[in-house]
C-alpha cells in the first residue's frame, strides 16, 4: 500500500510541475506574440 500512495504522491508533483511549465509556455508565447505584432504593424 505504501508503495501506491508514494506513486500517486509523485505523479502529484508532476502534473503541478507541468501544470505550472505550460503557464510559463503560454505567458511567453502571448508575450512573443505581443512583441511581433509591434514591430510587424509598427
Amino acid at each position: 500500500m505504501k508503495f501506491i500512495y508514494v506513486e500517486i504522491d509523485y505523479e502529484e508533483e508532476i502534473f503541478k510541475e507541468l501544470h505550472l511549465y505550460n503557464e510559463e509556455i503560454t505567458s511567453f508565447r502571448n508575450k512573443l506574440n505581443k512583441f511581433i505584432d509591434f514591430y510587424m504593424y509598427k
